[in-house]
């Protein structure tokens, strides 16, 4: 026994007095093993339009540190060592973005990971800067983090060409860098990431130690690895016309008449060029296009002078591009000619640049169905007819694909389709055209160009050559629209002219003219890939089914109606006891690709009646509704009030299952009405309000997920869905708002899911007390207690249930936290904050606030609250709520 206690005895010993391991340490890369993207002095600079994804290309780096990260490890029972398990590596970088100045950035990411969303408004005049900071791990079990923080400079200083001298803005950190002065670059977008010798560095919260508590370290970490990811930068450009309009000796009459040499009518121009510039993020095709053919920028185009142009036709194209929707988008590189730009443009927007053949100026053009005929050619003046043949329309592509990159989903390739579903039972065959355009980043505008392709493409249209005689003066251009009657079929055409020459030096007035059937159709922006309803008999004429047709309500919360889309429609005031509406659930952003389903369910149109008196301002628990009805309204109310009542006034919705009309069949008690149903609030509603009361509802028979399991990824972006009106019951067919051009023509109506948004609290209340929704002269009093309580009840979206504003059932959302802002206000004074958001922990109902603090003199407080839920860089965040109440003296 002695023997082995001394055994341990000396194994004790022996790991007390033996030396610390070297312990393998991880490898330190030299600047020169580092690998920086897209790092080429030659590489050609980038241009863009609208919104567009830039590469930064690297110029320039250097300014190097690598920070030895260390963690302690046991080495035996008594001892631990340090061992190195990675670096943070910090340089500078100097990288290219934009040949040209651009006006905003609203994202940056490095390779895949989003390090930075928002709106950075771009100055012309001095540097902007821009802090980050995002670290994350890219592999299980990795102990260094991959990241960028530090500070972005942006250098867009934009120089007229008129300027003969003008002050660069300096690059103190590259100079510093460098040991001498370095290009300004002006009339470009370049971008210095500030190294770690700059005193850029930055400020990173210190976990579990409170807001307050920062530890600062040195700018420019890229990372624990020597590869560093591609920088991507989203830009966005207005396109810029100055060098079309330097000129101040020409007047305009459009969009203003006058002469550019006054100051009233180019502040009419800036105002104009602002307003029509910018389509939903892209850029106006008609400027841009001005724009390349005009810039002194010697790295884009033809810099032609600014007296060929005919600027108001410019002008006018723009204006109606905007009216249309009609944007660009796109990043270019000048390896492709400025003539393939244009064109490219041109195509995708249906125009043509043409020069007037009077004042010989340039002028933009746009193809549009309601183009009047410029000539007319019959028996009159038709000498001879060439030819004239129509398409099979068995041969016609019968199924039209746009290809484009979504910028809404990190530009991701997504398809739509547009079909002719008639050209497909025609045919018995699919027959596909893919069109792939240069400036589409977004759906509607995708599924307008698929569906204006399609009514061009799936008709058989008519070509024909023929010769004529045309008035003196008159220059048919390729693109004008005629109207053409065969003088021996007898068919009238409108046609557009592909050709057209003169066919004798002594006969100017006979011309030879080719010419296609106008096919041009304007597209729609309804969601495509949609089959039409079946056919269905109906008798008797059409009626119209009045304005709202068919609105978009909440989500349904409870049971199998859970995550289904409703829809209703008002009566027409025909008596109508039903119609048939159809739900189209729209493309998504994982399933893009997907075969569509069609359902459709039947409806019993919504009624309106109007209060009686005032709903009271304070958040009563229950109460009564009176609800005058029209003769018409209690005709459908008597033929189809049944189960469950929803109402909807203002933005709230509630619920009821007791009513009763009075003696006189006109007013409608509600009793007891479930309040703030849905993602609603309680809402004050006076006398008089409209009050929507559905009979019944169409559900989407297909889930329109808005949440995706636990674990998995939130989808935060809209799902498209489209519905329209069918024929059904004794009034007829009910059609949309706007008259059918035939009977068997259909319309749809879009509307877009929105964001897994959570519910926001219920009962919220202060210091015990339900607050008023309005500011009213009585209000309940709160105390000035330095531990005001705050409490409310969570509502869970994801338990599906039908809970009022009211209810007392308390059920978290995980990850979703409620939030209040404190305010306050005197006799006659404004609304003052007292402090900031207070965001409770997810799951908490009740927190505190000190209301002694309160300036004395204070009167009224007001309590605004709201639910949160994080979502990317930032919150998804429930409808906001805000409760008033008296503060005691």
């Amino acid at each position: 026994m002695l023997t082995f206690f001394l055994a341990i005895a000396a194994n004790f010993a022996a790991m007390l007095l033996a030396p610390k391991p070297k312990l393998p340490s991880a490898r330190r890369y030299g600047l020169n093993e580092f690998e920086f993207p897209t790092a080429s002095e030659d590489r050609a600079q980038q241009l863009g339009f609208g919104t567009f994804r830039a590469f930064g290309n690297v110029i320039w780096y250097g300014d190097y540190l690598a920070r030895e990260v260390k963690k302690r490890v046991r080495v035996n029972m008594f001892k631990t060592a340090h061992q190195t398990i990675g670096y943070r590596y910090h340089v500078g970088m100097w990288m290219t973005l934009c040949a040209l100045p651009c006006d905003e950035v609203t994202e940056i990411r490095l390779g895949d990971q989003l390090i930075w969303s928002g709106s950075l408004p771009l100055s012309k005049t001095t540097v902007t800067t821009l802090d980050v900071h995002k670290e994350f791990t890219s592999a299980e079990g990795q102990e260094v983090p991959d990241g960028l923080s530090g500070r972005l400079m942006f250098f867009n200083h934009a120089v007229p060409e008129s300027a003969s001298r003008y002050t660069p803005l300096a690059n103190k950190y590259m100079e510093d860098q460098l040991g001498e002065a370095v290009p300004a670059y002006p009339n470009t977008l370049h971008v210095v990431w500030l190294g770690p010798s700059s005193d850029a560095s930055v400020e990173i919260p210190i976990p579990g130690f409170g807001a307050g508590a920062k530890l600062r370290k040195p700018a420019g970490f890229v990372g624990s690895s020597p590869r560093i990811e591609a920088l991507s930068v989203v830009l966005k450009r207005r396109p810029d016309v100055s060098a079309a309009l330097s000129t101040n000796t020409r007047s305009i009459s459009y969009p203003v008449q006058g002469s550019l040499g006054s100051s009233n009518v180019r502040a009419a121009v800036d105002a104009f060029l602002a307003e029509v510039g910018d389509i939903n993020g892209d850029a106006n095709p008609a400027l841009a296009t001005l724009e390349l053919l005009s810039t002194r920028s010697s790295s884009v185009g033809p810099m032609l002078s600014p007296y060929l142009f005919d600027i108001e036709a410019f002008f006018q194209a723009a204006r109606r591009l905007k009216d249309e929707s009609h944007g660009i988008s796109f990043p270019w590189e000048t390896s492709k000619p400025v003539d393939e730009v244009v064109s490219d443009v041109l195509l995708q927007t249906a125009g043509v640049l043409e020069t007037n053949p009077r004042t010989a100026e340039m002028q933009m053009r746009l193809l549009r169905s309601d183009d009047e005929p410029v000539a007319i050619f019959d028996a009159s003046n038709i000498e001879r007819f060439d030819s004239f043949t129509r398409t099979n329309i068995r041969e016609a592509p019968n199924v039209v694909e746009i290809i484009f990159q979504d910028r809404d989903y990190n530009w991701q390739p997504r398809v739509v389709r547009a079909k002719n579903l008639a050209g497909i039972r025609a045919a018995g065959s699919v027959r596909v055209e893919t069109v792939e355009y240069l400036g589409v980043t977004r759906e509607p505008l995708a599924s307008i160009l698929a569906t204006r392709e399609l009514r061009k493409l799936s008709g058989p249209f008519a070509s024909a050559a023929f010769s004529g005689r045309v008035s003196t003066g008159m220059v048919l251009k390729p693109g004008d629209p005629i109207q053409v009657t065969h003088p021996t079929l007898g068919q009238s055409l409108r046609m557009r002219v592909t050709s057209a020459r003169f066919l004798s030096m002594t006969n100017r007035g006979r011309v030879g003219i080719e010419c296609v059937e106008d096919i041009f159709r304007s597209g729609t922006s309804a969601v495509i890939d949609v089959p039409p309803p079946p056919d269905a008999p109906y008798a008797g004429p059409p009626v119209s089914l009045v304005s709202p047709v068919l609105t978009l309500a909440p989500y349904a919360l409870t049971g199998d109606e859970a995550d289904h889309l409703m829809y209703y429609g008002q009566d027409p005031g025909f008596g109508v006891d039903s119609y048939e509406a159809a739900v189209q659930e729209g493309l998504t952003t994982w399933d893009y690709q997907r075969e569509p389903e069609y359902f459709n369910g039947s409806q019993e149109p919504a009624i309106v009646g109007t209060t009686t008196a005032a709903w009271a301002p304070e958040m009563s628990t229950s109460g009564t509704m009176f609800l005058d009805l029209t003769p018409e309204a209690v005709g459908q109310w008597k033929r189809n009030s049944r189960g469950k009542l929803y109402l909807v006034a203002g933005s709230e919705w509630m619920s009821c299952a007791s009513w009763f009309l009075d003696s006189t069949g006109r007013k409608l008690t509600v009793k007891s009405p479930v309040r703030g149903i849905f993602d609603t609030l309680p809402e004050a509603h006076p006398a008089g309000t409209p009050v929507t009361l559905l009979l019944g509802y169409v559900l989407d028979e297909g889930r329109v997920k808005t949440h995706q399991a636990t674990g998995a990824l939130e989808f935060d972006g809209p799902t498209a869905a489209v519905v329209r009106a069918e024929s059904k019951g004794a009034g007829g067919k009910l059609d949309l708002l706007f008259a059918p051009e035939s009977q068997a023509s259909w319309q749809y109506n879009l509307a877009r899911s929105r964001a897994p948004k959570p519910l926001p609290p219920g009962r919220f209340s202060v210091g015990g007390r339900l607050g008023a929704l309005v500011d009213t002269g009585s209000l309940l009093s709160v105390s000035r207690s330095s531990a005001v309580s705050v409490s409310w009840v969570n509502r869970n979206r994801l338990a599906r249930v039908e809970a009022g504003y009211f209810g007392t059932g308390n059920s978290a959302e995980p990850g979703v936290l409620v939030a209040f802002l404190v305010e306050f206000q005197t006799d006659a004074g404004a609304w003052q904050q007292h402090g900031a958001w207070r965001a409770a922990n997810a799951g908490d109902t009740l927190a505190n606030f000190d209301a002694a603090g309160i300036p004395a003199g204070a009167r009224k407080l007001r309590v605004s609250f709201e639910s949160r839920r994080a979502a990317g860089a930032g919150f998804a965040v429930s409808a906001r709520g805000t409760a008033y109440f008296q503060l005691n003296a």
